[in-house]
């Protein structure tokens, strides 16, 4: 492709061009003036990379030589980030080259941010050879920024995915989970029981079955800080012989747990809950060594797992029972 300019008319080689670089434009062509006595007198980046995981972005390389040559162009990156730009340029000048004057190319620059690419800077370096005479480097950098969602979703609760602990007050219970294949919405769900025993004649009885999902580990100081969380799941009462029990969404963080969002497990057919625009002033700590620590969302705190919590009391004086729930379409959306 040529572009005629006041100044002479450039060429670019069309071999080996990234297939990715196909929907770019292709940046223009010229000559401009120069004093630099180098062979490869500009080679440079002005344009700013900055984007959320999966963008794509574009951007100018401008590049300028001594005099007519084709010369070679290699592009490398930090994981997380890709870079695309074509094998070579030619550049020429059309009725002669004045010497003294540098002839200069445009070229697109294709950037692309992995869906998994964590917040940060990155380096890209791009490196020009005139064959056999010089090379010239120059890098510039690519931000990813934290924004979007992450989601976190199971629908099938494969036992090795799901921690079981328990939480007891007063005389407290056992409790006992199972994923079962079949009656879900649709397909595979999981059983939560909880075993009672009687109360004290003066205090209350509570358990708690505390699941953590391995798969939903969100790291902030990676990933972002976090606005807000989206909490939903489908639920139902099994076998009920007592009071309900309640559904809360789980957060542990730093040997903290916190709840969030609890509701009592009524009905005796599938439901589904939703809790939304979740915060910190939402999440209540549960068990731990430090009680008045909040949970924390900004972009320095330590890694959250998310999972659930199914509980059931007894007041002082009445009679343990057995309770059972089911969970299904369990799932946490991390706003940032």
């Amino acid at each position: 492709m040529t572009q005629m300019t006041p100044h002479g008319v450039m060429r670019i080689a069309t071999r080996s061009v990234a297939a990715a670089l196909a929907a770019l434009t292709l940046g223009s062509l010229v000559a401009c003036s120069g004093e630099d006595d180098d062979v490869i007198t500009l080679l440079e980046v002005d344009d700013r990379f900055e984007g959320p995981p999966s963008a794509v972005l574009s951007g100018t390389l401008s590049i300028c030589a001594d005099s007519p040559r084709t010369l070679g162009l290699s592009v490398t990156s930090e994981p997380g980030v890709t870079a695309k730009l074509q094998d070579t340029v030619t550049i020429e000048a059309a009725g002669g080259h004045d010497p003294g004057r540098s002839i200069c190319a445009y070229l697109p620059l294709g950037v692309f941010i992995g869906s998994n690419a964590s917040v940060g800077t990155y380096v890209v370096t791009v490196q020009a050879q005139a064959f056999g005479l010089a090379t010239r480097t120059t890098s510039f950098d690519v931000t990813v920024t934290a924004t979007g969602q992450v989601t976190f979703l199971d629908t099938e609760f494969a036992p090795a995915n799901w921690s079981l602990s328990t939480l007891q007050v007063g005389t407290g219970g056992a409790v006992s989970a199972a994923s079962l294949i079949d009656d879900g919405v649709p397909g595979a769900w999981r059983s939560v029981g909880i075993a009672l025993n009687d109360p004290g004649p003066d205090s209350p009885t509570a358990a708690y079955a505390l699941s953590a999902y391995a798969r939903a580990v969100y790291f902030p100081s990676a990933q972002g800080a976090i606005a807000s969380i989206y909490f939903s799941e489908s639920l139902k009462a099994v076998a009920p012989t007592g009071d309900p029990q309640a559904s809360a969404l789980l957060a542990v963080q730093d040997g903290e747990t916190y709840f969030a969002a609890a509701v009592p497990i009524e009905g005796v057919t599938w439901g589904r809950r939703d809790a939304v625009g979740l915060g910190p002033a939402q999440f209540t700590w549960l068990t731990g060594s430090r009680p008045t620590r909040p949970i924390d969302f900004s972009a320095t705190a330590a890694p959250i797992q998310f999972g659930y919590v199914r509980t059931a009391n007894s007041g002082a004086g009445h009679r343990g029972f057995t309770v059972t729930s089911g969970i299904d379409n369990w799932q946490v959306d991390v706003n940032r």
